[in-house]
């Protein structure tokens, strides 16, 4: 059953069209956000945001970093770090690189004439 819904969402991914626009003009007064995360009333890391705006783009930075632990000892680590650019409310670029529990993963795409090209 997990075979066939992974195929059903990477087949519609690939045959419906995509809008990248993301609505972000409401953060047009943030600089940045963070966030405190939280498991059974414990903290236990944080996710930031950080909007910056150059020559007509917003750029936002996000970075989590969160480690769960029982008795000391880390069962679980999580680190992200990614970064989106728009231009006039289109995404034109996201990179990511992800640390989940000492596995490297990484993401990268750009807006090539309204197509995304995705590494």
């Amino acid at each position: 059953m997990s075979k066939i819904y992974k195929i059903f969402i990477f087949i519609s991914l690939i045959f419906l069209p995509l809008s990248t626009n993301a609505h972000v003009q409401h953060y047009e007064n943030l600089n940045r956000i963070e966030f405190d995360i939280y498991r059974n009333n414990n903290h236990i890391g944080k996710h930031i945001f950080v909007f910056k705006k150059l020559n007509g783009k917003l750029s936002v930075e996000s970075e989590i970093k969160f480690e769960i632990k029982k008795f000391g000892v880390v069962l679980y680590k999580y680190y992200v770090k990614g970064t989106e650019v728009y231009k006039d409310g289109d995404l034109i670029k996201f990179n990511s690189k992800t640390n989940q529990n000492g596995k490297d993963k990484y993401v990268n795409i750009k807006n090539n004439e309204n197509e995304l090209i995705i590494d």
